[in-house]
């Protein structure tokens, strides 16, 4: 899961860097395309920054927890840092699922009233 999240946000990386150059902020087909993609990946980056501060907090107040005086609010942090971490974890595996090429489609639908009379279509 971690190479796949660190593929992605190299992947954003390389988009933001492309969109802050003048020959594709010129070309508006292409700048539109990489927007679209970046705003596809950009929960997932986001979600992944967040996962990594929070293990680096994870890491601190293990540090933390052998002090005296602070021993006690780091075993109460490193207690919600857990929960908060597999919270994450989940929303990551979530957001890393293949999203269906149909979803960024248009729909038409037609809602017709059939049997009922009137009163069917007035509803409708």
């Amino acid at each position: 899961m971690i190479e796949r999240l660190e593929q992605i946000k190299k992947r954003y990386d390389e988009i933001q860097e492309k969109l802050s150059d003048n020959e594709i902020i010129q070309d508006i087909k292409k700048t539109t395309e990489l927007r679209k993609e970046a705003s596809s990946l950009e929960e997932i980056v986001d979600s992944y920054k967040e996962y990594n501060t929070i293990l680096e907090s994870i890491k601190d107040a293990k540090e933390m927890i052998n002090d005296k005086e602070l021993g006690d609010f780091a075993k109460e942090e490193l207690t919600k840092l857990e929960q908060s971490k597999l919270d994450l974890e989940s929303k990551l595996e979530i957001l890393l699922i293949p999203k269906d090429p149909n979803d960024d489609k248009n729909v038409i639908i037609e809602i017709r009233g059939a049997a009922g009379g009137d009163e069917a279509n007035i509803f409708a």
